[in-house]
């Protein structure tokens, strides 16, 4: 962690120093997206291995789509009877599926918005993968640790 911030600092030194300014703007959409990113693995993550703790701070949530143990059956249209699977995507079958998706279409969607076409220094696109790792980790943190406490 400490690494991680020492190189963002190193980069916010390099940008305070250029002559090309780093434009701010270039960062809100993929920092963005890693939040979401990070946030959606960070809940994937606690509903999968911890799930006596997501019971204990969300009592109302529907087992049947939010446990893993045993959300898996919503996949078939009445397990055990009937073991035919259901016409549905599988991301829309349960929480786990669903937020593995989410992280994943995030994820991949804030690395394409760091356009790699624009004529800018590299260390421009090292800022931005740099505070899109920092939004994701803030993310996972936020749905994995805080909301726990």
């Amino acid at each position: 962690m400490r690494a991680v911030l020492f190189s963002i600092c190193m980069l916010l030194l390099c940008s305070l120093s250029a002559q090309q300014r780093y434009n701010w703007r270039h960062a809100i959409a993929p920092a963005s997206l890693s939040l979401v990113s990070g946030g959606a693995w960070g809940l994937h993550e606690k509903t999968m291995h911890h799930w006596p703790q997501f019971q204990d701070r969300f009592p109302g949530a529907n087992p049947k789509f939010w446990n893993p143990a045993v959300s898996w059956t919503n996949k078939y249209r009445n397990w055990p009877e009937d073991k035919t699977r259901r016409r549905v995507p599988v991301f829309f079958t349960d929480a786990k599926h669903l937020l593995a998706s989410v992280s994943q279409v995030s994820a991949f969607s804030a690395g394409a918005c760091i356009t790699l076409g624009d004529k800018r220094p590299w260390w421009h696109y090292a800022l931005d993968v740099g505070i899109s790792f920092a939004a994701y980790s803030a993310g996972n943190y936020i749905t994995f640790n805080a909301l726990y406490r």
